[in-house]
This record gives structure tokens, C-alpha cells and sequence, in this order.
């Protein structure tokens, strides 16, 4: 707002010894001073008061009007001087958040050519010294989130803007802030607490379509950074925080998807990659995945928040996801992993992506790890066919044994007069061997001319033994 015009009706006979008291309208121009007030579009502003003016003290009561198409009623005193000091409480019935914090803060005018963060500087903030209580019956603190009941405090200085205390309802649950920024030689420094307990998620997180995600959300969140100019101050975010949502039900994942494609290659489907993908896309837009809660801790370095590692409860181990959200310029590059079963080894997988404006991200399906898993399983069970197939075709196609003979001599009467007492008589005892035949004796006839007497030993030579000498 460049300028403030005031029309005063002043009364002619003011009450004796008390302060002078007049009927207000704004109508009047203010000096170049507040330029922190300049607006790139008209701000709209009817008000009406009574004014009491004691030396360099302005107070206001009953203050109604209409500002930027909100009621606004509002009460408290002026103090002229270097710096300006303003005491008030101001009650509406709508406020933007994301507005008032670049006016006071001395956020620059948008240019043309100009993304989600300006590239020009800070201005200067006001030459004020100021602490407004506010009350809102709703508050919009981002697109189409909207809060309820909003309290809080402005406090400012010639070199601080503080928000205190803030509370307000959104879907059910408790929001609280506190948010301080200071101006210094190196430009504007921010520091930031912020806390969601219990809210509605379908408040906070809106799809073009069904509701993304179901349930309570929770989560908290700690920044702080600084730059000479908007878009360098986000740049610069850092902190950590947390997310938790309670009930949860998430649109467009639906680990049954892996079941079905499974079922079809079993079934005999081959195993193409865009045959595998189209079945798993339809049963993952018409699904969802229910769990009790999940949760995960939130890391943020150079504007840009990184989901850590899922933490869900052990009978709901079968999403994985990573992903960051780049409050530079509002994009998300995020994949949700979901895993189905598997008796032994590396399970089944098949993952959803989300890349692009946080508002309407590009999602795809990606099955490469599902088709390289029932490629193997394809291969494996076609082996284990084929060996099953040797293995019968090594086999002789009778298996029966003929009885042993039973020995000679032994009659049937015999056997069972043999039996042991307790044997089983429904199993031959065992036979003994018998050595195979003797063939006949040979008979070998004398010689003629040999004599069948006792061979006689040849004479020795009779030699003496000792020789006489």
C-alpha cells in the first residue's frame, strides 16, 4: 500500500480536561517512511473509529471496518517518536499468513520473470517499535491449507520481527509456532520452531483427485537460515524434524499388485516388461496401502527436506521409501518401494515415483526389479522341470525282483515246520547256500613197461669221510 488516506471529523467542543476524542476514517497520505506497507496489487481498506489524542499519545477503540474484503476490529494506542511505538490488539476474520509475514519482514515486490523466490533484495524493516496481539476465525497458511482459530502475537522492532505463540486448529489437530527474523550485515537471518499434532492429513495434503493420504498426522519441524534475499534465505534452510501419521491409508500402493503378476507368470504369461507393467499399474491406481502408523525422521540442508529411513510396525515391514522436497522450487522427487512375499532369498518388489510441482508431481511405475525376480523364478522352475524329466527318463521301466529258489530237498512242509517261534510268517526265511557240484573223477591208466612198486633211492657213492694220513 503506497499510501494511507485520512478524513478526520473532528468535534467541535471537546470534553473539558479530558483528551480529545474525534470519529476516524482513514484518509489521509502517510510518508514515504512506510514502504515496507507497498503491495504490487490494491489493498482495499475501509475503517472507522474514535480517536483520543493527549500530546504525541494516539489511542483508537472500536475500531470496525473492512480490510482486503476481511472485518477487522481492532483497539490500542500510538506513541509519535523515533521509533514509532504501537500498542494494539487486532481481531479478523480471515488473515493470510504467507501476506502478512512478507509485509512485515520487508519482502520484496515479485517481478515478471521471477519463479517462487525472488532474487531481489530485502528492504528495510519498519522503523517501528510494535507488539499486536491477533485473533483469526481462519487463517490461510498455505494453498488451500487452511487453519482455524488462530492466536498469536506480532512483535516487532527497527531490527527484529517476531511471531509468538502462535496456535491454531487445522483438521482437528493443534498447530504451534514461533518464528523470529533478524536484519543484520549479512541480510536476514530466520529462525523457526513448528509443530503439528493430530491433524487431519486430508487438511495438509491435497491431490488433484482422491485424497492421497488417510489418517491423524503429527510432525515437527526446526529451522533456521539466512540470506540477503528470498530465494538465498531458503536456499540456506537447515534443521531437523519428524513426521508421523497415525491410521494410515495411502492412495495408489497396493502390495497385491506383485501378487497378481506373480499369479499370471505362474499361470504361464511371459515375462514382458510393459505386460508386467500394465497389470501392476491397475492394481495399484484402484488400491491403497493400509498400515497402523508410520513415521520417519525429516532432515533439511539447503532448502531441501530429505525423508529418512520408514519406521512401521513389524507386521507392516512392506514399504520402503526415500524422497526430497525442494522448498527452492516446490518439487518433490520421491519413490515408494513396495515388497511382496517370498519363502527364501530376495523378495519381490515394485516401486511408484513422484517427480515434478509438489501440487501435481509426474507418477510413473517402475517394475524392473519385479521382471528380473520372475524372470529368475521362470528360469528356476524350468530347471527344476528338466532335471525332474532326466531323472525319470534314467529309471527301468520294471522294478520286480524275482524270489530266490528255494533249496533242494525242502518241501513246503518242511519250511513251515522250520519256522521260529514269533518269525513272521508272511516273509521266507532266508536259504542257505549251497556249493555247486564236484565234476566226475578223472581216471588216468599205467604206462606199459613202468613198474607200479616203490621207487628204490639211488646209491650213494661210498667216500670216506676222513682220509688216513
Amino acid at each position: 500500500m503506497r499510501s494511507l488516506h485520512t478524513q478526520a471529523q473532528r468535534s467541535s467542543s471537546p470534553t473539558r480536561g479530558m483528551p480529545r476524542s474525534t470519529p476516524w476514517s482513514p484518509r489521509s497520505r502517510c510518508p514515504g517512511r512506510e514502504r515496507w506497507l507497498r503491495r504490487a496489487t490494491p489493498f482495499p481498506v475501509a475503517l472507522k473509529t474514535r480517536v483520543a489524542i493527549n500530546g504525541n499519545e494516539i489511542g483508537f477503540r472500536d475500531l470496525i471496518g473492512d480490510a482486503g474484503g476481511a472485518a477487522v476490529r481492532a483497539q490500542g494506542h500510538v506513541v509519535l517518536g523515533q521509533p514509532v511505538r504501537l500498542e494494539a490488539s487486532l481481531a479478523t476474520d480471515r488473515i493470510d499468513i504467507p501476506a502478512l509475514v512478507a509485509a512485515t519482514i520487508g519482502m520484496p515486490t515479485p517481478g515478471a520473470n521471477d519463479a517462487t523466490w525472488s532474487a531481489q533484495p530485502f528492504r528495510s524493516l519498519a522503523q517501528i517499535s510494535a507488539r499486536v496481539a491477533l485473533e483469526a476465525e481462519q487463517a490461510t497458511l498455505a494453498p488451500a491449507v487452511i487453519a482455524n482459530k488462530l492466536r498469536g502475537a506480532l512483535a516487532l522492532t527497527p531490527q527484529d520481527v517476531a511471531f509468538e505463540t502462535v496456535t491454531a486448529s487445522i483438521g482437528g489437530g493443534t498447530l504451534s509456532a514461533d518464528a523470529g527474523f533478524r536484519s543484520g550485515t549479512g541480510g536476514l537471518t530466520v529462525r523457526t520452531r513448528m509443530a503439528l499434532t493430530n491433524a487431519d492429513a486430508t487438511a495438509v495434503i491435497h491431490g488433484s483427485g482422491q485424497p492421497p493420504v488417510i489418517g491423524r498426522l503429527s510432525s515437527k519441524l526446526e529451522l533456521e537460515g539466512s540470506g540477503t534475499n528470498p530465494a538465498a534465505l531458503i536456499g540456506s534452510l537447515n534443521g531437523t524434524g519428524s513426521v508421523t501419521l497415525e491410521g494410515a491409508q495411502i492412495a495408489g500402493l497396493d502390495p497385491k499388485a506383485i501378487d497378481v503378476a506373480i499369479r499370471a507368470i505362474d499361470r504361464g504369461a511371459s515375462v514382458a516388461p510393459a505386460r508386467i507393467g500394465d497389470m501392476v499399474a491397475r492394481v495399484m491406481d484402484a488400491g491403497s496401502l493400509s498400515m497402523p502408523w508410520v513415521s520417519a525422521p525429516l532432515a533439511i540442508s539447503a532448502g531441501r527436506v530429505r525423508l529418512g529411513k520408514l519406521v512401521v510396525p513389524p507386521q507392516s515391514n512392506d514399504l520402503a521409501a526415500n524422497g526430497t522436497l525442494d522448498l527452492l522450487d516446490s518439487t518433490i522427487d520421491a519413490r515408494f518401494t513396495l515388497f511382496g512375499a517370498a519363502e527364501t532369498g530376495q523378495r519381490p518388489q515394485a516401486s511408484v515415483l513422484l517427480k515434478g510441482p509438489i501440487a501435481t508431481p509426474r507418477r510413473t511405475i517402475d517394475v524392473s526389479a519385479l521382471t528380473s525376480w520372475l524372470t529368475l523364478q521362470s528360469v528356476d522352475r524350468e530347471t527344476r522341470r528338466l532335471d525332474a524329466v532326466e531323472r525319470a527318463s534314467k529309471q527301468p521301466d520294471s522294478a520286480v525282483v524275482p524270489p530266490a529258489p528255494a533249496p533242494t530237498g525242502a518241501g513246503q512242509g518242511g519250511a513251515q515246520a522250520g519256522t521260529k517261534v514269533g518269525a513272521n510268517p508272511g516273509v521266507s526265511p532266508p536259504q542257505p547256500r549251497v556249493a555247486p557240484a564236484l565234476p566226475p573223477p578223472v581216471v588216468i591208466n599205467r604206462l606199459p613197461g613202468i613198474s607200479t612198486g616203490p621207487r628204490a633211492m639211488p646209491a650213494l657213492p661210498t667216500s670216506p669221510l676222513l682220509t688216513p694220513q
